[in-house]
């Protein structure tokens, strides 16, 4: 069997104890219900294996429209894409409004390792849009390819919730786990 038909069971089979597991709770326990899900050994292995990934290619050079280990070149979503699929066997769309529709939205309070981060760094006309994407890896620190200040972009981690420019442009964060 291979590795991805391999999670793919194991997915099942967990999906199918959390659905017993939820019809046999009591409907008057509605302190049940704001419960966050605790991720298995195996889902946590595999979110820190997705930022293994990426940080192999940490200076790589940002270059808009690339996905490129070879050439070492990436821009945000092609860095994404290709963590995800090196660390998760996960295959993502190619641009950032397209990765920011996967899987599943998630509280700022029960952010994991391995979420996704979706901003809007472009926000001139006052319309939202999604403009960026990046790696959650712990509450101060993130991992993707940046693009300014030209002098330092490329991949990187830098300063999440303490950040003057990151924390203000987030739009939201995605569980990709579930896609």
């Amino acid at each position: 069997m291979n590795l991805q038909a391999g999670r793919v069971n194991r997915a099942l089979v967990f999906a199918m104890i959390c659905i017993s597991y939820v019809t046999v709770l009591p409907a008057q326990d509605a302190s049940r219900e704001n419960v966050p899900f605790e991720p298995t050994l195996e889902e946590l292995a595999l979110r820190q294996s997705i930022i293994d990934a990426g940080q192999q290619y940490l200076g790589a050079k940002y270059a808009y429209g690339k996905q490129s280990p070879g050439t070492m070149e990436f821009d945000c979503a092609g860095f994404l894409s290709y963590a995800f699929l090196k660390g998760a066997s996960i295959k993502l769309p190619r641009s950032s409004k397209d990765i920011a529709l996967v899987g599943t939205e998630v509280p700022p309070d029960q952010l994991r390792v391995g979420d996704v981060v979706y901003f809007d760094t472009d926000d001139r006309d006052g319309k939202k849009a999604v403009t960026h994407v990046a790696i959650y890896v712990e509450p101060n620190k993130l991992l993707h390819a940046v693009s300014r200040p030209q002098a330092k972009a490329g991949v990187q981690f830098t300063a999440f919730k303490e950040d003057r420019y990151w924390y203000p442009r987030v739009l939201g964060y995605r569980n990709l786990m579930n896609k």
